[in-house]
């Protein structure tokens, strides 16, 4: 028998050793996730909707409290060395615990590179506890080793540079560093869990990998079933986390409450009784995500997905003005000035996108012209994007200014900004959303956005054609490499056919816009004007 498949009839017997409840399924290799493991059904299945097909008591659950635990409980060698580090580690690098999130993440990276070292140890008198590796063991040993997982921080540079004009190649470059330096300045603490040797950056690299990948955030769902938890909101769940992804689900997990505790459930989702053949392998939802997310978490994309979109740095109109517009900026500016208003920076505009807590980055989504028949951008634009467009378009000639410091009332706290001499106030979305449609030539302000968008779309297109996968595509490379291929060009044509729909939607409303009424009197007002 082979050492994988002893793994996993190590961890079955594991599972069941320790009250985990598997009404007909098993892990078995994956048909639809190179190198990896999902959930299948061992026998056919007659399931109704809510059938549970498995659980998993909450003590097995992998989180801060447990690591906690051990750290502070445990009796043995091991634990007493997971013991130093976490206490090195929050004495001399305080402020990486400072955030619940990134606390809870670093506890959780820690106990698996502490495993790493350890799970292979002679069992020791004391192994049935839970604060000895050994207890453990079966556990780890299922999860993808180190030849075997894969994360685009590992990719060689001749790879990443494959991603061009996605983004994620400078997206990925920017969390290698920001992964490394946290590693270099843990490393000394790190140095603590092994026996002998050193903690090496692959092995830190494989941890953060594994975390990301099979994390589950149960902070929300004991919230809303009305449970009383230890606070901790990050878990790994043993068996719950070989489940594969797919939009199309027949499972999902559930908290449930027990007599004295909580356990993880697995429920079909199926709306009619249903069937499932033996061998038949078992999805939940990783959340309705873009390939970017899909990619960067879990080191996969999916085609044709539905919730694909793409993240662009707001188009701010002043980043792109012409000289001619400079000039007539100025005098803009010195027209607001003589009345105590400034025209908006870039860095006013930031703040004040803050202000009405709208994201930094603008989200463009899949054109859907049959879900969003209703909606002028057919999706493309939820309604957060489109106030950052406007914030992007408006200028001090459209009423959008900043009251002067000197000029601002007492009674009005932070920044005060204007449309049209109206201070928008409160700040919030509703009300800048209703300045803006009550504008005379609110027609005019989203034919700017359309042309501006335009030329965002325009110009990504034209970064992603830079680059041609498929020539790699047809030259030999081994199975790791050729995967990596693969995705990279599911990621680069999902994005492609985003930004074509984009760019044929946008040319329609920018030439029906053009045609309005109101747009033709004020264009040529305005060249009255001039």
């Amino acid at each position: 028998m082979e050492e994988q498949d002893l793994a996993v009839d190590d961890f079955k017997r594991w599972l069941g050793r320790n009250d985990v409840n598997t009404y007909g399924v098993a892990i078995e290799n994956s048909t639809t996730a190179p190198h990896s493991r999902g959930l299948f059904t061992s026998d056919a299945l007659s399931c109704a909707n809510d059938d549970v097909l498995a659980d998993v008591p909450s003590r097995l659950l992998i989180s801060y409290s447990l690591v906690e635990r051990i750290s502070n409980e445990g009796k043995g060698v091991a634990a007493s060395r997971l013991h130093a580090c976490l206490c090195d580690m929050r004495r001399q690098h305080g402020h990486r615990f400072q955030t619940k999130p990134n606390r809870e993440r670093i506890y959780i990276i820690t106990f698996l590179v502490w495993l790493a070292y350890n799970a292979d140890q002679e069992a020791s008198e004391e192994a049935g506890e839970f604060w000895t590796p050994s207890y453990w063991r079966p556990y780890y040993q299922i999860l993808p080793n180190m030849e075997r997982y894969d994360t685009v921080l590992l990719w060689p540079t001749d790879t990443l540079a494959l991603l061009a004009g996605t983004d994620l190649d400078t997206a990925a470059c920017a969390k290698r560093q920001t992964l490394r330096r946290e590693y270099e300045e843990l490393h000394a603490c790190l140095l603590k869990l092994p026996l002998q040797g050193d903690v090496s950056w692959e092995r830190y690299l494989w941890a953060d990998q594994v975390f990301w990948s099979r994390v589950l955030d149960l902070g929300t769902a004991f919230a809303c079933e009305g449970i009383a938890s230890k606070g901790d909101d990050y878990h790994l769940v043993p068996l719950i986390d070989f489940c594969n992804h797919s939009f199309d689900i027949q499972i999902r997990w559930h908290v449930a409450a027990t007599d004295d505790d909580w356990k993880i459930e697995l429920r079909t989702t199926n709306a009619e009784p249903r069937t499932f053949q033996a061998g038949t392998e078992l999805f939940i939802s990783y959340g309705d995500k873009p390939n970017a997310e899909l990619f960067f978490v879990y080191n996969f994309a999916v085609q044709d997905n539905p919730y694909d979109s793409i993240r662009v740095r707001p188009p701010f109109i002043e980043d792109g003005m012409p000289d001619d517009d400079v000039k007539e900026g100025h005098e803009v500016e010195t027209e607001v000035a003589d009345s105590g208003l400034s025209p908006l920076s870039v860095q006013d505009k930031i703040a004040f996108m803050k202000a009405l807590d709208l994201p930094s980055q603008l989200e463009l989504r899949t054109v859907s012209r049959e879900e969003y028949a209703d909606d002028l951008t057919k999706g493309l634009l939820s309604r957060e994007a489109l106030l950052i467009m406007y914030i992007c378009v408006l200028t001090a000639d459209d009423g959008f200014c900043r009251v002067n410091q000197q000029e601002q009332q007492d009674d009005i706290e932070g920044p005060k900004y204007t449309l049209q001499d109206m201070p928008i106030w409160p700040a919030t979305q509703e009300t800048f959303k209703h300045f803006v449609e009550s504008l005379p030539h609110f027609e005019v302000i989203q034919l700017r956005v359309w042309a501006v968008l335009l030329q965002v779309v325009t110009y990504r297109l034209g970064m992603l054609s830079e680059v041609q996968v498929q020539q790699h595509l047809e030259e030999p490379a081994d199975d790791l490499h050729a995967a990596r291929l693969s995705t990279i060009q599911t990621l680069r044509t999902s994005a492609f056919h985003l930004l074509v729909d984009a760019l044929t939607l946008l040319q329609e409303l920018q030439e029906q816009w053009a045609e309005l009424e109101v747009v033709q009197q004020y264009l040529e007002s305005m060249q009255l004007a001039d």
